[in-house]
């Protein structure tokens, strides 16, 4: 698991400009492998976001290991294996989305939530019927 805090240099709109600067938010990643117990739908969404977490910082996913924690592997054998990763992202520029929702743990509260690519996004532009028509065959 790596966790990245992100600061809001910038807002999209104006309603959001007063927490540039100050604000920060975690970002929790689970780097886990194929055979990994995590559920399918995890592992996806982890890929998905390392993806658009790579063509923004500009590096190859390979410079994450597939075998980051082995059985005797202590703490600083996993920093020295995640190094190049974060020398890659360390100080860096992106461009995140934040969804806000209900906490339901915590009612009346919001929960906040990043992505690295605009929510919706992952499977890429949709296709619409129109579209289909104008297509030469």
């Amino acid at each position: 698991m790596v966790i990245f805090t992100f600061r809001l240099d910038t807002a999209a709109d104006e309603k959001n400009e007063h927490v540039q600067g100050t604000t920060q938010l975690p970002k929790m990643i689970i780097l886990a492998n194929e055979t990994s117990k995590l559920p399918a739908f995890v592992k996806r969404r982890t890929k998905l976001e390392l993806r658009s977490l790579a063509d923004q910082g500009e590096f190859d996913l390979d410079i994450i290991p597939e075998d980051l924690v082995e059985d005797n592997d202590g703490q600083e054998e996993v920093e020295a294996k995640l190094q190049p990763f974060v020398e890659a992202v360390e100080g860096k520029t992106f461009t995140v989305w934040l969804t806000h929702r209900d906490d339901n743990r915590n009612p009346g509260q919001k929960q906040v939530e990043i992505h690295f690519s605009k929510p919706g996004a992952a499977y890429g532009a949709p296709v619409t019927l129109a579209s289909r028509d104008s297509d030469d065959e």
